[in-house]
Parts: structure tokens; C-alpha cells; sequence
């Protein structure tokens, strides 16, 4: 059982007041304390002022460059009386009753230096690094949930059906116990400002969160406080934040995981960014299976699937975190256009300039590479864990929030809870209990990590985002750099993902065809199919056809392909599967 929101999750919320010890909980759910601002009104002591990062849109042309703001969630901020003279906020609501609440308290802004110098964030370029402990002048701070914006007032909405996402990441100094998330949630484009009246605040203060664990642990959900049955030390108030979550990215360097979980909040008569009240609906303790949303999500796991030598420290490894590497994620429809049925969810590596697929997987009882609803059904019959990503909309649900839009998470966390071995240990019952090499002792609680590796930090940086094949240039025939932008590239466009010589024409419905003498669709299909192998060719120079493909290990083709490889390789969540 994955346990990102534990039900017991004690609360220690992070920078409350400029009086406390600031402690951002390592739990992604304690982590989003406030989905909403403590009533959601901004304060006037420190104007907000957000870093930014250099994003990618891509195009089949080429990538262009702007720069977007990032912000940091709500439950980092200080709460208070408006004056600055008493918090709102202490381990439990300190304003008096919830209108009070609402009409005495106001969320602050941070400025630029706060950002580095009390949260440990920094951007430069296309770059956001987030540091694990930042030690300030009003005590020490813990980990950060950050969001990506199209500009000051409102997060960018990323529509992944049909389209490719990529980023390049460094987990090297991130230890067991940690996890360093990249995802998505399907909060609102606003942060809540303009269905809830006493929500001034909006994304601008990152308000608005929620995830598939509907954490309780927010202090206004739906623009009311969540202050009923909330008291200090414990897990939350009465309502929980639900909404659809695909983890894209969850890991340190030991274990790594993407994880897309669903809910039935998609349905039209219900609201996406659902509040759920009580043990059932929120799917709390015993109730975590009867819950509106699927908690343990439908995760690929190397690690726990069986492969053992694919993702870890040093060169043994396929993946080698002691390194930079970039990671891409297809959403594949069904009819390969932006209004086909989501059907697929596929990932592979570039890693000194070699394209590394995701790894074919068997031990769930059948060959997969990549995430599907046949292979989360086999998964959660290998798994027997009550795993129901398809009973709570499986693909479905993920198409609709797909569709509509999802805000981009970032975050770095620890585990107060199970100490992150549901990512990186022994976790749960045979036979899928082992999902990482890490000992899951004390070496991996919040307390040890904290005080070992405190400068521990996870970058993210190149953020790219298109049409399938369009956010990774052209792999060389020879190791070499990334191809990626370096770390903190200048603002100009970044490499063009077209090759070179540019692609011809191909058959009728091709865009592009890597080798049009072979036929190509780029739908993002398997490489190889009954018919041709979409973008490899032989030694001689010709197509490689039929059963002559070997989907294990193609040579990538010197133009950009659907999908590289075979496919996929997160559970915070700041919910994060787990996921801050």
C-alpha cells in the first residue's frame, strides 16, 4: 500500500510566523497545510515577488523559450492577524472561529531574497533547485512545494493528451528517505480565486492544492476553513482536497517510480477539485480503498517490477544517478490526435547523449514497458495490495483531467510517516514488497537525513513541452553531453528538436518520417509493429522490418521519433503518490 497522506499524518507545518521554528513537513500531505490561504486574503507586510525559470514550448519546428514564474505553496507562507503582530497558525487555527478566521487573517508574500534565503529555492535560467534544510534567522525550513505559472496571476495549464513532457533532473545528493517529486494535479487555473469569494489571494500565493491522497491537512478547502475537528498534533480538519494526480516523476537516487493516480471526481455532475468529507469518502484508514480517489496509483516501478540493475548510483547502472539525465513522458491516444482517448503512458532516458528505454518488465505475469490499463490490471493482480486505479476511473479519469489541464508540481520532502520506503525499501506484503535497496531504518527517518544531509538538493531544469517528438533533439550516434540546454541556459530557443538534414515528407497521415523509405506513422506506437519499425534502420541502411526489429535494443534514429524506445520508468506528491 503506498502511503503518501497517512490518515495519522501529525502536522508540523512549515514557515507559519516569523516567531516559530519553521519545519516543512516531510509528509507531501503535511506538506499542503493550505490548499487555501488562512482566508485566502493577501497581506500587505512583503510584497510577493516570484522567481522565474526559463520554459520550453515546442513545436515541430523548434523549442522557443519564455520565462515563467514559479511559487511556492501556501503552506510555506506566514498566516496572521494582518498586523503582523500574532500568527494565525500554530500546529492549529489560533483565530477564533472559522468566520473570524476569514475576516481577521491574510496570507504574506515572499520576497525574491526569502525565496533562497529562508526556503532554499533558487532559479536561475531554465533551472529551479530546491535545497532540503535552510537554516534563517527565524529558525529552519524543510523541503518546498513550488508551482509553475503562465504568469503572475494563474498557473500554466499543461492539456498532456497527444503530447510529450520532458525535463532534465539531478537526484545525485538525494539519500534514502527522500524524494525529490515532479508531477501533476488538477488544481485550479487560479488557485481558487474566482469560484470562492473569500479567495483573494489565488495562485499568485499558491493557494488551490490538492491530490489523490485528499489530504486534510489544508487549512481552506472550497474557500471556507477546514478548522472543524482540527487540533494541534493532528492530521487535519473534517474535509479533505481530492482531485486527479499523475506523478511524473518521484525519486532520490536509490529508487524511482511514475505513478498516475484516478478519481471518480471526473465525473460531470461532480466537482474536479473535489471536497470530501468523512472517513468513507475521504477514504481514510480502513476506508482507504472506498475513497473517491485511487490511492496507491498504478505505479512503474523498476525496482519493484523486478529489475533491480536499471536506476541507481554509479555505472552498473542503466540509469546512473550520480549523473544529470533527462526524462521524457508520452501520453499516447488511441488515434494519435490531441482528441483521440488517452490509452497509454510511456517514458524513456537520454543520459550522455544515449537514449536508455524504459525497461520491459515480467514479473506482473506479462511483458510491459510502459503504463497501460492492461498492465495496471495485471499489476494490481500481481501486486493483491487493493490497488483500484481502474475502479475509480483508471485511464478515463486521467483523459479528463488530460484534457482540461493540470498545474505542474516541484517539490523535495522526507517521510515522517513510513520513512519513504514505499519508494525505496521493503514495503508492504509479498510479492511486491520490495521497491527499493535502502534499509528503511532509522537512516531513513526525517530526523537522520535532516541532520546528515542537510545540503542534499534536487535540480530540475530544460523544461520542455509539445506534440510527441518534438521536446528532445536529435540523439548522437556517439556518447557526447546532453543534449539538453545546460543548467542555466541563456533565455535563447533551445536546440531545435528537427534533425538535420530535415525530416521528408512520409506517407499519407505522417507529419514527419524519420526514414520515409520505411513508413512511419509517429503516433507514439511501439518502435516496431507488425508492418515496419518506425524509426530504426539496419546496418545496411535499410528498414528493418517485421519480426527483424528487436524492440529491446534499438539504435536511436538520428531524427526525433514518437518514442525513442520501448517506454516508462513517482510515489508527495509536496502528495504528491506520495506527493508535496
Amino acid at each position: 500500500v503506498k502511503c503518501k497522506h497517512p490518515p495519522s499524518t501529525p502536522l508540523f507545518p512549515p514557515f507559519f510566523g516569523r516567531f516559530r521554528l519553521s519545519q516543512a513537513n516531510s509528509m507531501r500531505s503535511v506538506l499542503l497545510l493550505s490548499a487555501t490561504a488562512v482566508a485566502q486574503k493577501i497581506g500587505t507586510l512583503v510584497n510577493e515577488q516570484h522567481p522565474t525559470i526559463d520554459f520550453y514550448e515546442c513545436t515541430e519546428q523548434a523549442c522557443t523559450s519564455s520565462p515563467k514564474p514559479i511559487t511556492l505553496d501556501a503552506n510555506w507562507r506566514w498566516y496572521h492577524d494582518g498586523t503582523g503582530s500574532s500568527n494565525c497558525f500554530n500546529d492549529h487555527f489560533e483565530c477564533g472561529t472559522p468566520a473570524e478566521c476569514t475576516r481577521d487573517c491574510e496570507l504574506e508574500g515572499i520576497s525574491l531574497s526569502e525565496y533562497e534565503s529562508t526556503y532554499g529555492i533558487t532559479a536561475a535560467g531554465s533551472e529551479l533547485s530546491l535545497k532540503f534544510v535552510t537554516d534563517h534567522q527565524y529558525g529552519t525550513n524543510v523541503g518546498s512545494r513550488t508551482y509553475l505559472m503562465n504568469d503572475d496571476n494563474s498557473y500554466y495549464m499543461f492539456k498532456l493528451k497527444n503530447a510529450e513532457f520532458t525535463f532534465d533532473v539531478d537526484v545525485s545528493t538525494l539519500q534514502c528517505g527522500m524524494n525529490g517529486a515532479l508531477y501533476f494535479v488538477e488544481m485550479p487555473e487560479d488557485g481558487g480565486l474566482g469560484a470562492f469569494p473569500s479567495n483573494t489571494a489565488g495562485a499568485n500565493l499558491g493557494t488551490g492544492y490538492c491530490d489523490a491522497q485528499c489530504p486534510h491537512d489544508i487549512k481552506y478547502i472550497h474557500g471556507e476553513t477546514n478548522s472543524e475537528g482540527w487540533t494541534s498534533g493532528e492530521s487535519g480538519g473534517r474535509y479533505g482536497a481530492c482531485c486527479v494526480e499523475m506523478d511524473i516523476w518521484e525519486a532520490n537516487s536509490f529508487a524511482t517510480a511514475y505513478t498516475p493516480h484516478s478519481c471518480d471526481t471526473t465525473k460531470p455532475d461532480t466537482d474536479r477539485y473535489y471536497r470530501c468529507d468523512g472517513e468513507v469518502d475521504c477514504g481514510d484508514g480502513e476506508n482507504r480503498y472506498n475513497g473517491v480517489c485511487d490511492k496507491n496509483g498504478c505505479d512503474f516501478q523498476p525496482y519493484r517490477h523486478g529489475n533491480t540493475s536499471f536506476y541507481g548510483p554509479g555505472s552498473s547502472f542503466r540509469v546512473d544517478t550520480t549523473k544529470k539525465m533527462t526524462v521524457v513522458t508520452q501520453f499516447i491516444t488511441d488515434d494519435g490526435t490531441d482528441d483521440g482517448t488517452l490509452s497509454e503512458i510511456r517514458r524513456f532516458y537520454v543520459q550522455d547523449g544515449v537514449v536508455v528505454q524504459n525497461p520491459t518488465v515480467t514479473k506482473v505475469g506479462s511483458p510491459h514497458d510502459s503504463i497501460t490499463e492492461g498492465f495496471c490490471d495485471a499489476a494490481a493482480e500481481w501486486a493483491a495490495d487493493g490497488t483500484n486505479f481502474l475502479e475509480k476511473g483508471g485511464m478515463e479519469s486521467m483523459d479528463i483531467a488530460h484534457e482540461t489541464g493540470m498545474v505542474l508540481v516541484m517539490s523535495l520532502w522526507d517521510d515522517e510517516t513510513v520513512n519513504m520506503k514505499w519508494l525505496d525499501s521493503d514495503f508492504g506484503d509479498p510479492p511486491s514488497n520490495l521497491r527499493g535497496p535502502c534499509p528503511g531504518d532509522e537512516t531513513s527517518t526525517p530526523e537522520y537525513v535532516r541532520e546528515n544531509y542537510p545540503n542534499s538538493f534536487v535540480k530540475f531544469s530544460n523544461i520542455r513541452f509539445g506534440p510527441i517528438g518534438t521536446t528532445t533533439p536529435p540523439s548522437p550516434s556517439s556518447p557526447s553531453p546532453s543534449p539538453s540546454p545546460s543548467p542555466s541556459p541563456s533565455p535563447a530557443p533551445a536546440p531545435s528538436p528537427s534533425p538535420s538534414p530535415s525530416p521528408s515528407p512520409g506517407p499519407a497521415g505522417c507529419p514527419v518520417c524519420a526514414h520515409p523509405q520505411c513508413g512511419c506513422d509517429l503516433l507514439g506506437r511501439s518502435w516496431c509493429t507488425a508492418d515496419h519499425c518506425h524509426a530504426d534502420l539496419n546496418a545496411a541502411g535499410d528498414c528493418t522490418w517485421g519480426d527483424t526489429c528487436s524492440p529491446g535494443t534499438p539504435t536511436p534514429s538520428p531524427s526525433p521519433s514518437p518514442s525513442p524506445s520501448p517506454s516508462p520508468s513517482p510515489a508527495p506528491s509536496p502528495s504528491p503518490s506520495p506527493s508535496p
